[in-house]
């Protein structure tokens, strides 16, 4: 088993004013040659190609991140085994997911650089439904239906040394208490940071108030930081106020990069947002946000110029 690293994403936090997440994974497997199509989406290449998981951690690493998230998003044991493989191998998936991005850090952290913290993916229940109810909510399951799903996949990463965890892309309130009571009640000594998507820039998906959503969280002590993600650039500055005012949490940020999906052709398209990073992130940090990073479409390039940005 890889020991845990040495480092809790609160230290990280209580000695750096910002700190850098990574950003997208799936695209930048794709310039590697990974095919993300099916399913299983970047999960894929725990099995295919996990060279290119290390490339790709290392990139983030090179670039400036110094929070790196495994490629667990949407790994869940169950959905490997739906794809065809037996149960203990699809176990050892999921811990792969750890192994490489915590022997990625050991890797490029012998010439003594600056500490990482590794944050096990939680993506939600949507995500594993593998048609877009991430960004919508449409769905819903009772607290122990909610457990039941994501336990398989927590227990796997804290076997895996996991002890901080990434709650991302969450459209639903429910949900995310839900795996903080789990965390609570089952893996004492854990950490995570709560990320919403969004329907406004004040409305989780399901209809919550951003604001209600970040004093919820705050109840648990295991929660070091709050924000958002998978979200468009122009609606962060708005959403960062909306959390600053809620909750004394750090904040974070990690939006897309600007370009406009259209599902119908399932391409994307320059936005008007694409090329603002720069003059963006000032109102981010104003407006609270400690940890900034990159979510869909985003790359090293896009965490090279945040760590330029917050230099």
């Amino acid at each position: 088993m890889v020991t845990p690293l040495p480092t809790t994403l609160a230290q990280l936090l209580s000695t750096a004013d910002v700190v850098l997440l990574d950003g997208a994974m799936a695209t930048e497997l794709e310039k590697h040659g990974v095919d993300t199509s099916s399913a299983l989406w970047s999960s894929v290449a725990m099995d295919s190609d996990p060279g290119a998981i290390r490339a790709v951690h290392r990139s983030y690493l090179d670039a400036g991140s110094r929070v790196l998230v495994t490629n667990s998003y949407q790994a869940c044991p169950d959905d490997f085994v739906a794809a065809g493989w037996e149960r203990s191998a699809a176990d050892k998936l999921v811990c792969d997911s750890a192994r490489l991005a915590l022997e990625s850090v050991r890797e490029w952290s012998t010439s003594g650089q600056d500490p990482v913290v590794v944050a096990g993916s939680i993506g939600p229940y949507g995500a594993h439904l593998a048609d877009g109810s991430e960004y919508t909510g449409n769905y819903r399951l009772d607290e122990e239906g909610y457990r039941a799903f994501h336990r398989p996949r927590i227990r796997l990463l804290h076997e895996a040394s996991i002890r901080s965890f990434g709650i991302e892309t969450q459209p639903r309130l429910d949900e995310v208490l839900a795996v903080l009571g789990l965390l609570r009640d089952e893996f004492a000594g854990t950490e995570a940071f709560v990320s919403f998507s969004l329907g406004d820039a004040g409305h989780l998906p399901d209809g919550t108030v951003l604001a209600d959503a970040a004093r919820a969280v705050t109840e648990f002590s295991s929660v070091v930081a709050v924000g958002v993600n998978c979200v468009p650039r122009g609606w962060v500055t708005d959403a960062l106020t909306a959390l600053h005012e809620a909750t004394d949490l750090p904040l974070l940020a990690y939006p897309n990069s600007g370009e406009v999906y259209d599902p119908t052709t399932k391409t994307w398209s320059p936005g008007p947002d694409q090329d603002q990073q720069a003059a963006l992130v000032p109102q981010w940090i104003q407006a609270g946000a400690r940890l900034l990073g990159g979510c869909c479409r985003t790359s090293p390039s896009t965490i090279t110029e945040l760590a330029q940005l917050t230099a």
